[in-house]
């Protein structure tokens, strides 16, 4: 069968074909990053009140690439606990959880009226 398109295997740049490609160019991902970081450690309360349970969560590939001037893929950040999700770029809410999650945490309740 022919083979089109993008090919099946890949091929990596020798090292010193990669440093060579790679001089003269700044390391603007590093600084990215730790302004990242720095960020979603002011997010780790979740707001429903489950304590800091918030972790970075994948979103969407448009949400993560949506900003030209961010170099490295956004995050969301979400509770573990409840599923509360924020965004911690502009403060929006993109998901409101579950409050019962939130107000009993992982304790089975039992209904006493047998339901």
């Amino acid at each position: 069968m022919e083979q089109r398109g993008i090919p099946l295997h890949f091929v990596q740049l020798p090292p010193e074909k990669m440093q060579e490609a790679l001089e003269g160019h700044g390391d603007i991902l590093a600084g990215e990053q730790l302004k990242a970081e720095a960020l979603y450690r002011q997010h780790l309360n979740c707001q429903n009140g489950c304590g800091q349970t918030m972790e970075k969560s994948f979103s969407t590939v448009a949400f993560a690439f949506s900003d030209p001037n961010w170099h490295i893929p956004r995050c969301v950040m979400k509770c573990y606990a409840c599923e509360f999700t924020l965004n911690p770029f502009d403060g929006m809410v993109v998901n409101k959880g579950d409050a019962d999650k939130a107000k009993y945490g992982n304790v089975p309740l039992i209904n006493p009226n047998g339901g």
